[in-house]
């Protein structure tokens, strides 16, 4: 479990070799689900996401025949059984995972600097790494960032604290790399929640002047960055022609959406109008290009038609992807899954320190997961299904022949 854990995020054929490991440690862990009951998997957000994976895979059944399911990331699911009985001691976990993105910004870094030449044809792009797409590198990224910051508060020795920040600086390094800009917003979100989740839990006395520092902090960086530059002002006033343009009618003014943020409006309201075609089955999985060919043909020019790149298996949403191939209630369930983890990795993070990286990791990871379609790749939905893993409530260890007074031997509690 700890060798797939860092294996995953390095890409290249880690990932692929981290599901045999993950398969491999699932297996083992039977006897251990035997002596203990299979009920620790019946968590609400691990129900609801192998609920979604099951759908998906039996949506394959009415996929047309030129459909191509992304079948293949749902072994992904292989990661839960693997990681849970680990989990009474979050840093079996926390620190492989770290170990795992420092090493691919490692290699990132290399690629940047020409140390490391190419994989066969692909080129190094804005990713430098051993997986091409840099979306889905910056969410392991920014999760190893945030994971980081955690295990460098509560490490009990300088040495491991200055490990972590080794590799939570490793992790910033290969964030900025990818030069993901919806990543980098969303990393800055994450370590936001996480200093403001920090600030909140110093001191009783301290909370009217951290919320106070809290709200006008985003503030005052989101007022100096409209005023100070004509560029974002820009970006702004033409992402507001772009949302009235594309939701107020299908008929898009023809070059009004060159930007990859007006694509996207249009494959989310493509999305929802095949969702309504096909409100019970969806189209099934593997089917968004040719769903989005047949709208195509019936669309105005100007409403897509003549959009180059919009015909795509790759909506740049996961919950778009969900409700074309699954419908509605495909997108219930993967909506009610991120609700769940996020709620559950947050209340896991309040009353063990370790784990407070994890859920702004999730909060940070669905808000990549909004412009990119991250459940697509195996290589991203391996961490989607670490997180969904990691988010049990505390007391999920209560049983497990763990004394709870010694959850302190991996992390410093609290009251230290």
């Amino acid at each position: 479990m700890v060798s797939a854990c860092v294996l995953a995020p390095v890409g290249g054929l880690g990932d692929s070799i981290s599901l045999w490991f993950f398969g491999i440690a699932a297996g083992a862990a039977i006897p251990w689900y035997s002596r203990h009951g299979f009920g620790v998997l019946a968590r609400p957000a691990v129900v609801l996401y192998g609920l979604f994976w099951l759908l998906v895979l039996a949506s394959t059944a009415w996929s047309p025949p030129a459909a191509t399911p992304a079948g293949s990331a749902a072994w992904t699911l292989l990661a839960i059984p693997a990681v849970i009985p680990a989990l009474h001691r979050p840093g079996l976990v926390l620190w492989p995972i770290a170990i795992g993105v420092a090493v691919q910004a490692a290699i990132q870094a290399g690629g940047a600097a020409g140390l490391i030449e190419s994989p066969g044809e692909r080129a190094w792009r804005s990713s430098p790494g051993l997986y091409w797409y840099p979306a889905s590198v910056a969410v392991w990224s920014v999760t190893g960032l945030l994971v980081s910051l955690g295990l460098a508060r509560v490490s009990g020795s300088a040495r491991s604290t200055l490990a972590a920040a080794g590799l939570g600086m490793l992790a910033a390094v290969g964030l900025v790399l990818t030069l993901n800009r919806a990543a980098w917003l969303a990393g800055g979100v994450g370590a936001f929640l996480l200093l403001a989740r920090w600030l909140w839990q110093s001191r009783q006395s301290h909370r009217v002047g951290a919320a106070a520092l809290l709200t006008l902090l985003p503030l005052a960086i989101a007022a100096a960055a409209f005023f100070g530059s004509k560029t974002v002002r820009y970006r702004v006033h033409t992402a507001v022609e772009e949302v009235a343009a594309v939701w107020q009618s299908p008929a898009v003014a023809p070059g009004l959406h060159p930007s990859s943020f007006g694509m996207r409006l249009l494959w989310w309201r493509a999305g929802w109008d095949l969702m309504w075609t096909r409100p019970i089955s969806g189209h099934g999985a593997g089917s968004i290009a040719e769903s989005l060919a047949r709208l195509e043909v019936r669309r105005p020019s100007g409403g897509a038609a003549d959009v180059r790149g919009f015909i795509t298996s790759n909506p740049h949403c996961s919950l778009t992807a969900a409700a074309i191939e699954q419908g509605v209630p495909g997108a219930s369930l993967l909506l009610l899954t991120a609700i769940a983890t996020a709620i559950g990795a947050w209340r896991r993070g309040a009353s063990e320190i370790a784990m407070s990286g994890v859920g702004p990791a999730v909060i940070a990871m669905l808000l990549i997961g909004t412009v990119h379609a991250v459940l697509l790749e195996p290589y991203s939905a391996t961490l989607a299904a670490l997180l969904v893993a990691m988010s049990g409530a505390p007391h999920a260890a209560k049983g497990l022949g763990v004394d709870p007074a010694r959850r302190c031997d991996t992390m410093r509690c609290e009251g230290d």
